[in-house]
């Protein structure tokens, strides 16, 4: 990847293929080829060690910034005709005699970005339910208040947003495949803040602190 900056951020999806007793470990290993700014080809690898656990403890176990992160960019790459980005199917009910298929590959129509995205999200909670038996709303972590609402962000964003000008959706996903961590949230979801009454930068600093 050519020009990368300090403001560029990546994602990407690792998958085991083989089973894995639970209690052990699997080393993740991941290799960077780079030029530095005196033309010296430099190598940098990254060893992540990551436990098997069960299925409850790795749904438990979400962070909602890199998730809505990964989900945001893999949508906006989805877009792109020439990314060549490969999911499986997801299907999902959203009613009781109402089922929907939905891909998040580059060769899928928008209206099947957006029900594979609706589908992930479906599906993640409704296992995350079974296995800590939960009867109610209620009983959800913070957090996954928050993923819902990042991930709503993400579906009425300007990615998947229908109607929108062509300028606008490109712009927007050019920032999206630029920023990561807190900022790609903030593009997301901005807070707004009502500032009729404020008179000073003061007021205004006081105000989004």
């Amino acid at each position: 990847i050519g020009h990368c900056s300090v403001d560029q951020s990546f994602a990407c999806q690792l998958k085991y293929l083989k089973d894995q007793q639970q209690g052990n470990y699997v080393y993740f290993q991941m290799c960077f080829f780079y030029t530095t700014k005196n033309q010296q080809r430099k190598v940098r690898v990254c060893t992540k060690r990551a436990r098997v656990e069960s299925q409850l403890a790795f749904l438990s176990s979400l962070s909602v910034i890199p998730t809505i992160g990964l989900l945001a960019k893999k949508t906006s790459f989805s877009m792109m005709k020439n990314t060549q980005i490969q999911s499986t199917s997801v299907s999902f009910a959203y009613d009781q005699n109402i089922a929907s298929t939905g891909s998040m590959s580059s060769n899928a129509s928008i209206e099947q970005i957006q029900k594979s995205l609706l589908g992930m999200s479906c599906l993640f909670f409704k296992n995350y339910c079974k296995y800590s038996k939960f009867q109610h709303l209620n009983q959800f972590a913070p957090k996954f208040h928050e993923l819902l609402c990042f991930v709503f962000a993400l579906y009425k964003s300007p990615i998947l947003k229908p109607n929108v000008k062509i300028d606008e959706r490109a712009a927007f996903m050019s920032q999206v495949e630029f920023v990561g961590g807190q900022s790609l949230v903030n593009l997301l979801y901005p807070v707004l803040v009502n500032i009729d009454n404020v008179r000073t930068r003061a007021e205004v600093k006081n105000i989004t602190q």
